[in-house]
């Protein structure tokens, strides 16, 4: 069994906070394959937690691919634009 890929919490964190700063008005949605949020420290941990009260996190669940759902995000946020 291969071990699952590491997402950087922290560098992803910097991202969602440059996204808010440049555009306080806007809605972020981080998308993450359930298999990324096992092997955490404790501060990633505390972060996933805080992203998920404010919920702004969506964990795809095993077996699926976490690109399908990020990308129907986007196309759903463009066609609520739209609008």
């Amino acid at each position: 069994k291969t071990k699952p890929k590491r997402v950087w919490v922290l560098f992803v964190a910097d991202v969602i906070q440059q996204l808010v700063g440049l555009r306080p008005a806007s809605k972020v949605l981080v998308v993450l394959h359930a298999q990324h949020v096992q092997h955490l420290n404790p501060n990633e941990k505390a972060m996933i937690d805080r992203w998920s009260k404010d919920n702004i996190l969506y964990l795809t669940p095993w077996g699926m691919n976490d690109d399908w759902f990020w990308l129907y995000a986007a196309l759903e946020s463009s066609e609520t634009r739209r609008s």
